[in-house]
């Protein structure tokens, strides 16, 4: 299925590109080994919460691609041998609530790691279907890398093409500030959550599923 193949790219390149980018932030010559980094992935939603969708195929929904791609970056990631966790690698849910957090915390207890980065992996939709682009939230009481992180995120996805979002209407929000303390305060981690498009969008989706586009990706 092409739109699948086109998802995989565009997850994989950016997000893989952002996370190298935040592990050696400024320093080409860092002699740390991949080792030293944990990452933990959350692909949102699951079970009998589907998310946002179905998608402008009228078919698929954001559970799914969250749980393929996060699965598919943790193997990507593996290879360069960096921890990689996920919350759940199943078609299961996970509520937000102490005990998803609790898991989490668990997740990089496993590791002595000194950089530990958080991925909340998410595809959006909207109400009324005219929503596009990407968005990028990040931790607000916590250390500057967070916010690189988003940025960097968000500086790659305009760098092959992707739009800013609209923010449910609101022109221009395409970074955006969330505020995790409550839940992740006890983790020192880089943390963000990431929403790669609006899949119900005609637009975004005839974009991501366009030759055009899968040659700008790769």
């Amino acid at each position: 299925m092409k739109g699948t193949k086109v998802f995989r790219i565009l997850g994989l390149i950016y997000l893989l590109c952002s996370v190298f980018i935040v592990i050696f932030p400024m320093d080409c010559h860092s002699k740390k080994p991949a080792r030293d980094v944990c990452v933990v992935i959350d692909p949102g939603h699951g079970g009998g919460d589907p998310g946002g969708g179905p998608a402008a195929d009228g078919a698929t929904w954001e559970k799914t691609l969250n749980l393929q791609r996060a699965r598919e970056l943790k193997s990507s990631l593996g290879i360069q041998g960096i921890k990689v966790y996920l919350t759940r690698d199943t078609d299961t849910y996970m509520p937000i609530d102490p005990k998803r957090w609790k898991k989490i915390k668990e997740l990089f207890s496993t590791s002595n790691s000194e950089k530990k980065l958080f991925i909340s992996y998410h595809h959006n939709a909207s109400v009324t279907h005219k929503a596009k682009g990407t968005e990028t939230f990040w931790r607000l009481n916590h250390d500057k890398y967070g916010k690189e992180f988003a940025l960097n995120v968000d500086k790659r996805l305009r760098g092959i093409g992707i739009p800013p979002s609209t923010g449910m209407g609101t022109q221009g929000r395409n970074l955006m500030i969330l505020s995790w303390d409550v839940w992740l305060k006890d983790v020192r981690a880089k943390a963000i959550l990431t929403e790669i498009c609006f899949l119900d969008n005609q637009d975004d989706w005839s974009l991501y599923n366009s030759p055009s586009f899968t040659e700008k990706i790769a």
